[in-house]
């Protein structure tokens, strides 16, 4: 490969990566990294529903507290973008608090569009609801959060 080669490969390679990076990104990578990674159990990619992103990650408190309250968490990304493993962080704060917590993907746009990512979260809770036991939660006692578009989700639910 010569040198003309070369150079165009590492423009179209920087070109990737700038399309892909969003700063908006960085925090959660950041936190992520750097959170204890204790005091919580993971149950990973738990299907509500029948879609390819119709998954959600639960953290399940060590601390054994009968009716623990449940965090239902929805990400951000003006929802073309994000994905609930951007949000452990969320997850490993809120269990050493003694709460279970569950963070939801939806499908995205533009192939998706409003109200779905409303009807995404209404059928994860419900899911949750319905299979409390199971996954070894309580949904007595709820608090939805979201950042961004999430709490967008969040409010319209």
């Amino acid at each position: 490969m010569n040198l003309i080669e070369q150079l165009q490969s590492k423009i179209e390679q920087a070109r990737t990566l700038y399309k892909e990076f969003r700063l908006y990104d960085l925090g959660s990578f950041a936190l992520n990294r750097f959170t204890p990674k204790d005091g919580f159990e993971q149950v990973l990619n738990v299907r509500y529903g029948l879609k390819p992103r119709h998954r959600l990650d639960i953290y399940r408190s060590t601390k054994r507290l009968a009716h623990r309250p449940l965090i239902v968490f929805v990400h951000g990304g003006a929802w073309q973008h994000g994905n609930k493993r951007d949000y452990l962080f969320i997850g490993e704060a809120f269990t050493k608090e003694g709460y279970d917590v569950a963070v939801i993907n939806y499908q995205l746009a533009p192939k998706n569009i409003f109200p779905s990512y409303v009807d995404d979260l209404t059928q994860a809770l419900n899911y949750l609801h319905q299979n409390q036991e199971k996954l070894e939660i309580s949904t007595e006692n709820i608090v939805l959060m979201g950042h961004s578009a999430g709490a967008f989700n969040v409010m319209s639910a």
